[in-house]
């Protein structure tokens, strides 16, 4: 008795599927691929498909995240060097914000009502800041202040000031008062002196 191998369409078809899966480029898992074999009975033909796997399996690209360069926010300009309408963002934005319940933590009748003009004096409710203001109390910085440290309020509002000086300077992006220089931001850049 004679080994004959029968070809079908179905046989055909599945060898075909087969080496295409095989000689794809990027197969992504392990796919058992259909083959089939003849042999002849005396009965006639009997064809089994087998399941057998043909390739191995690949390594897969191992996709790095990219790391993504962190924002740095933008960099504050100095005081000196800020538009009018970038002034007043600052003002609004971080300086009432942050010195107003200050003020009221020293005196919460007196700064009850804290608002630009507290500052600024009257010229405020007309739009102009300009600073120092007269209408400031008027310093005499002779002995470390010392005319005005007469009375326990005094001596909790020079306090105060000396303690906001330096938060205002980093508010407002300003270099601290240099004496050698007479340059910066501190007590006379609010404050006129007394004669």
């Amino acid at each position: 008795m004679r080994s004959t191998v029968f070809t079908s369409p179905a046989l055909v078809l599945a060898l075909a599927l087969a080496a295409a899966a095989a000689c794809s480029s990027t197969p992504t898992t392990e796919e058992p691929v259909v083959t089939a074999t003849a042999t002849t009975t005396t009965d006639g033909p009997d064809t089994q498909p087998t399941a057998q796997p043909t390739a191995q399996p690949t390594a897969q690209p191992t996709v790095q995240p990219t790391s993504q360069p962190t924002a740095q926010p933008p960099v504050k300009p100095a005081w000196k060097d800020m538009t009018h309408d970038q002034k007043m963002e600052v003002m609004k934005a971080e300086v009432m914000p942050q010195v107003s319940g200050r003020f009221q933590e020293v005196d919460a009748k007196e700064f009850a009502k804290f608002e630009c003009a507290t500052c600024h004096g009257k010229a405020a409710k007309t739009g102009k800041f300009t600073m120092p203001n007269p209408d400031l109390p008027k310093l005499n910085a002779a002995n470390e202040f010392a005319a005005h440290k007469k009375s326990e309020h005094d001596k909790k509002m020079i306090a105060f000031m000396f303690s906001l000086t330096p938060q205002m300077q980093r508010i407002l992006n300003a270099e601290a008062y240099d004496p050698a220089t007479k340059k910066g931001f501190g007590c006379f850049s609010c404050h006129t002196a007394k004669k």
